[in-house]
């Protein structure tokens, strides 16, 4: 699973809107929208409080490490 779908389904269980996360975090909802689709990474800066808007830990927001790959992330 991707880190941006990682955030749309933690913000889908807490029932919120991109606009929420949005508020919450201190940018615009389009932001939002391009963490959650993957064509941009959450900005330092912005790493804290979106991992609270999500209600996930600061490193479900990080993409995994270099030595795996997308098809070892389901294995284990």
């Amino acid at each position: 699973m991707t880190v941006g779908e990682r955030l749309r389904e933690a913000r889908r269980k807490l029932k919120k809107r991109q606009v929420d996360i949005a508020n919450e975090v201190g940018v615009k909802q389009p932001a939002v929208a391009l963490w959650e689709g993957g064509d941009s990474g959450v900005a330092s800066k912005h790493l804290v409080a979106a991992a609270k808007a999500y209600g996930l830990d600061i490193t479900d927001l990080l993409p995994a490490s270099a030595s795996e790959s997308p098809d070892d992330e389901g294995a284990a």
